[in-house]
This record gives structure tokens, sequence and C-alpha cells, in this order.
């Protein structure tokens, strides 16, 4: 191209769609790698950010977060700049937007050789020109990854702790329990020693309690087994 060529077209800074790769993020990045400073003011190129999408969906870890700020509120603040498939927001600065009809970018530069070829197409700043903030994206992936992966494992360590205790506790409850019922009963079997006809009624109430004490037990050891299965479990 010629140094007195005309100003690059808007579809000079779109990704085309056969060069849009479908296992990647489907975001669109505008970095300052890919800013076009012969314009006044500058205008971007477009990317495709690199980084990989999570479960069930077509963006990245990064991209997902600040379509969630977006969404929230629609401001340039989110550093969300929509789908590489759909037309950029009307205050992106690219050409064809709402904000290059009221700023009216002027070009400014001479077009030489080397600037030439990235301004014609935003296809060769594809590969170079979201390096920085690709690697930053996958970088923070990571770290949240890492990061939840810690949280789980503390979490289920927690858990299992105090399965542990609760565990303990109920068993020396059971035991507790146990104790009480023994020397229940022995002390009834004083008493109808002692008195083999009288107080029936005392009698009554002995066995009872023995009865109740026995009903605890019982409950308690099936606390201390519920325990254990969750124990297993988490194990």
């Amino acid at each position: 191209m010629s140094a007195d060529a005309t100003a690059p077209a808007p579809s000079s800074y779109r990704l085309s769609p056969e060069k849009i790769q479908e296992d990647l993020c489907q975001g669109r990045r505008l970095s300052p790698d890919t800013q076009d400073k012969r314009w006044k003011p500058a205008v971007y190129s477009e990317v495709q950010c690199t980084g990989k999408p999570v479960s069930d969906s077509d963006l990245c870890l990064i991209c997902t977060k600040r379509q969630e700020r977006y969404a929230e509120d629609e401001s340039p603040k989110a550093n969300w700049h929509g789908r590489i498939s759909d037309e950029p927001f009307g205050w992106a600065h690219m050409l064809g937007t709402t904000w290059a009809d009221e700023k009216k970018p002027k070009w400014m530069g001479e077009i030489t050789e080397n600037s030439d070829a990235a301004s014609e197409t935003s296809d060769a700043a594809a590969g170079a020109g979201s390096v920085k903030a690709n690697k930053a994206a996958e970088k923070a992936a990571k770290d949240a990854e890492k990061a939840a992966a810690k949280a789980a494992k503390e979490a289920e360590k927690e858990a299992a702790k105090a399965a542990k205790d609760a565990e303990k506790a109920a068993a020396k409850a059971a035991k507790e329990a146990e104790k009480e019922a023994a020397k229940a009963a022995k002390e009834a079997e004083k008493a109808a020693a002692a008195v083999p006809v009288a107080a029936p009624a005392a009698a009554e109430a002995t066995v009872s309690r023995i009865a109740a004490l026995e009903a605890e037990n019982a409950a308690l050891k099936e606390t201390v087994a519920a325990f254990r299965a969750v124990l297993r479990a988490i194990a």
C-alpha cells in the first residue's frame, strides 16, 4: 500500500469469521497491543480471547466474570467487550461504532510498509496482540482453580474432624448411659434381695428406669453408627 493510500476500512479492524476458533473462548479482546495510533483518537482491532472455555460455556473463566460484572453494570469498566461473533458495543473504540460516529477519529499517519500490515487487518494481530492479556487470564484462571481446590480440601478436613468429634461425644454419652443402666440394675437387685416381696411400686419404677436407660443407650449407639457411616463416606 502506498504512502498516500486511504485509511483502512472498519472491516479491517474486525476478525474475519473464518479466523474465529470454535474451541477457544468466544470473548472479544481490545488490548493496547492492537491499538492503531495513526488515528486520532486511536482505534482498536478486535482479537479473540485464547483462553479455554469453562464447562457448559463458550467463555473462559475471566470472560465469564467480566460478562457477569457487565450484566450488573453495563459500563466499560467491566472490561467486557462482548463475543467475537457479535457486533462491538457502541462505546467500543472501534470504527463503525457509535463512539466513532461521535468522536470522528481522524486519519493522521503516513502508512509505511510495517504499519500497513498492522492496520489492514486484525488477523495478524490476533496471534500476538493479546498474548499478555491471555497469559494474565490463564494465570488468573489457574490461581482461581487452585484456590477452589484448596478451599474444598479444607472444608473436607473440617467436616471429617467435626464428624469424629461428634462420634467421640456420642460414644462417651452411650458409655455413660450404659454405666447408669448397670448401676440401676444392681440397685434393683439389692432392693429385691433385701425386700423380696415389699415395695412393688418402687421395684416397678426401677424397672421402668432401667428400660428407659437401655433405650437411650440404644439410640446413642445408632447415632455413633451414623457418624461412622459419615466418616466412611468422607474417606
